[in-house]
């Protein structure tokens, strides 16, 4: 068994232990099929309501269909940790307050681009806009996608003073050391990231999106604006076998310093919000930590403990 199938066999030995068997979805011809549930209802904490699946079809009807049927369903997580309608925040981590909740906000980037930034669930309170980034396993699998050519555009940026800001963090993060040396060259169209992990340029687009929005909403948002990356990691109460366990320790260190890393690179990005009198912050999370910081009924919790080993 190779690591990432060790890593979700783990998921699925989990979820049995402390929920029960499940049926998987026997119409799928994929070997991960097992891994997948027959019933998306089987993979939640509680039935979705119209509003909640609406918002999911209007961004992306694959969602319910297929992807978040998986027990590895960052969209799963997301729902299951935040639910329907409201979400009360009892911490000082964010502004305490009940906060109305939508899934898939689309926000646009820059200019003559189709493909918005999607954030998995934006929170908003009296006093506080909480946009979230969910990942599951993504982090430890996936690679992440370049950055196009068009981000390096001037003209591109609705705001022609956020264009050197967030140049200067593209350059900071991304494998060139001037943005011009890509513009100017025939051979690249794309900017990689340095990092192995984590997904900055993602995070970048967000941070982009964020920006563009609270510009054309200042006066009717909050002075306060954060940008939280919740991200799944191994239960402290499970162990891999080995070389896996060693494996999965050296990349969850490694996405750690990553953002350590990334957040230092967006300085100069995160002062664009201080000369619009907002007070904007990135957050990276675990699953454990960020549901503390909302009130949840013994029930809700105990069908947490599936994602961490969180104290009731």
């Amino acid at each position: 068994m190779d690591f990432k199938t060790t890593v979700i066999e783990n998921l699925k030995k989990r979820f049995v232990r402390l929920r029960g068997d499940f049926e998987y979805d026997d119409e799928m011809s994929s070997t991960q099929a097992i891994y997948y549930f027959k019933n998306l209802d089987n993979n939640l904490i509680d039935s979705m309501t119209k509003e909640t699946v609406n918002m999911y079809v209007k961004a992306d009807g694959n969602e319910l269909k297929s992807n978040m049927k998986a027990l590895k369903s960052s969209s799963a997580m997301t729902y299951n940790l935040i639910g329907n309608d409201s979400i009360r925040v009892k911490t000082n981590a964010f502004q305490p307050d009940l906060y109305s909740v939508t899934y898939e906000k689309k926000l646009d980037t820059i200019k003559n681009n189709s493909r918005k930034a999607n954030l998995d669930v934006f929170l908003k309170g009296k006093n506080e806009l909480i946009f979230c980034e969910m990942k599951m396993t993504e982090w430890l699998f996936n690679n992440h996608k370049k950055l196009g050519k068009s981000y390096l555009i001037k003209g591109n940026y609705y705001y022609e003073n956020s264009y050197q800001a967030f140049i200067k963090c593209i350059e900071e993060i991304g494998v060139c050391k001037e943005a011009k040396d890509v513009l100017e060259s025939k051979d690249k169209d794309e900017v990689k990231c340095k990092f192995q992990r984590y997904d900055a340029f993602q995070m970048l687009k967000h941070i982009m999106a964020i920006y563009n929005y609270a510009r054309q909403n200042s006066k009717k948002i909050p002075s306060k604006i954060t940008l939280v990356n919740c991200v799944w990691h191994l239960p402290d109460s499970e162990i891999l076998p080995e070389p896996y366990m060693s494996k999965y320790r050296e990349k969850e260190k490694l996405e750690k310093e990553e953002f350590k890393e990334f957040y230092k690179s967006t300085e100069s990005v995160r002062k664009l919000f201080d000369d619009i009198n907002i007070k904007f912050d990135i957050k990276s999370m675990d699953a454990k930590e960020f549901i503390s910081n909302f009130e949840k009924t013994p029930e809700q919790l105990d069908y947490l403990m599936r994602y961490c080993d969180f104290s009731k």
